[in-house]
């Protein structure tokens, strides 16, 4: 599982890497320069989840978040005559589900770890004062 979220994360960034080159070499207008600028940012963060997930930071989760409503741009901002649009969405469509997933294994810890507060194992509650 650890390699699949690996992979469709790279593979999404190589995707809009390959999309963003590809506008870069049709007519130049303000919008075209939006999209580069959108898929090249959705390459960044791919790789950038990616490559916190391998190192097992507890901070992936943040930029996660962040990956999936770049992705979600992306996806929008995919033109029907495009070319590798299926693949492109394809691959921003994985990495969605990898962060989605991201997310959920590190809320599954959480809840695992804070799952009984210290003060229960002392007999110490918040609602009563602690008599001596």
């Amino acid at each position: 599982m650890e390699k699949d979220i690996y992979r469709s994360l790279v593979r999404c960034a190589v995707r809009c890497e390959a999309v963003a080159a590809e506008c870069s070499v049709s007519d130049r207008d303000e919008n075209q320069y939006q999209k580069i600028l959108l898929h090249l940012d959705c390459a960044s963060m791919c790789r950038q989840v990616a490559m916190l997930y391998l190192r097992g930071t507890d901070k992936v989760q943040h930029l996660a978040k962040d990956c999936i409503h770049v992705c979600e741009s992306c996806l929008q901002q995919l033109s029907p005559q495009q070319t590798g649009k299926e693949m492109a969405e394809k691959a921003c469509l994985e990495a969605i589900q990898s962060c989605l997933s991201i997310l959920n294994v590190s809320s599954l810890s959480e809840q695992a770890t804070n799952k009984v507060p210290a003060a229960v194992f002392y007999g110490v509650t918040m609602n009563e004062p602690v008599r001596y």
